[in-house]
C-alpha cells in the first residue's frame, strides 16, 4: 500500500474517533454548567422540607396512636376518601375503623354476647376513635406524645406476667387482633393519664370541653 493510501485511511479512521470525543466534550461541559446540583433545591423545596421535618417533630417518627397527619395537599380540608376522621389537620384512617369494628364483633362473638344494631355499634365505634383522636390531637400539640418506651413498658404491666406468646394469642382469640393493633387501643389509656396530669382536669371533662373546641369532622 502507498504512503498516500495509508494516511488517507488513517484520516478517515480518526474522523469518528474526532466526532466522539467532541460529543463527549460537549456533554460533560453541559453537566458541569448547565445541570442542576441536585443538592440544591428551590426556595419552594426548601419551604416544603422545613414543614416536613417540623411534622415529623411533631408526630415522631412512629405512628403509635391512631392519628396521622393529613397530607400538605390536604392540610385542613375534608378528605373522606381515606379519612372516617379528621380533626384540626390530623386524621383518623377507614383502616382504623375497620379494624376497630372487626375487633368489637370478634369480641361479642367470643362472649357469647348479640351483636347491637349496626348502625350502633358503628356510631359507638365510630365516638371511640373520636374521643381517642381528640387525646391524642392534644398532647401532639402539647409536645408530650406517649412514647415507644412508655407504651411498651405499660404492655408489659398489662400482660400480668404472662409471656407474650400466651398474651397475644389470647388477645387473637378475644379480639383478632394483632399486636400493633391492640398497642394502638390500649394506648389510650396512658393517653387520659397524660391529659389528666397536663390539665389537672378529670378526662371527661377536659373531653366535653374538647369536643367543643376542636373542628371536627365526620365522613360516614
Amino acid at each position: 500500500m502507498s504512503l498516500n493510501k495509508f494516511n488517507r485511511l488513517v484520516q478517515y479512521a480518526l474522523v469518528p474517533t474526532s466526532l466522539v470525543l467532541i460529543i463527549l466534550a460537549s456533554a460533560f461541559f453541559y453537566k458541569q454548567f448547565f445541570t442542576p446540583n441536585p443538592k440544591e433545591s428551590t426556595p419552594k423545596q426548601q419551604i416544603q422540607s422545613a414543614q416536613q421535618e417540623v411534622l415529623s417533630k411533631q408526630i415522631g417518627t412512629e405512628n403509635l396512636g391512631i392519628i396521622n397527619r393529613l397530607k400538605p395537599s390536604n392540610i385542613c380540608e375534608d378528605n373522606p376518601n381515606e379519612y372516617i376522621i379528621s380533626i384540626d389537620c390530623y386524621g383518623v384512617k377507614h383502616e382504623i375503623f375497620n379494624q376497630r369494628l372487626s375487633q368489637k364483633k370478634s369480641f361479642y362473638k367470643y362472649s357469647n354476647m348479640s351483636l347491637p344494631d349496626e348502625k350502633a355499634l358503628r356510631n359507638n365505634i365510630i365516638n371511640d376513635l373520636v374521643n381517642q383522636a381528640l387525646t391524642e390531637v392534644f398532647l401532639v400539640k402539647q409536645d408530650q406524645p406517649i412514647t415507644p418506651s412508655e407504651l411498651e413498658a405499660y404492655y408489659n404491666r398489662v400482660r400480668k406476667g404472662m409471656s407474650e406468646e400466651e398474651y397475644l394469642s389470647k388477645v387473637s382469640e378475644m379480639y383478632g387482633a394483632t399486636k400493633d393493633e391492640h398497642l394502638r387501643t390500649i394506648i389510650f389509656d396512658l393517653e387520659k393519664e397524660r391529659v389528666q396530669q397536663i390539665t389537672g382536669q378529670p378526662f371527661t371533662s377536659w373531653l366535653n370541653t374538647a369536643k367543643a373546641n376542636y373542628h371536627i369532622n365526620i365522613f360516614r
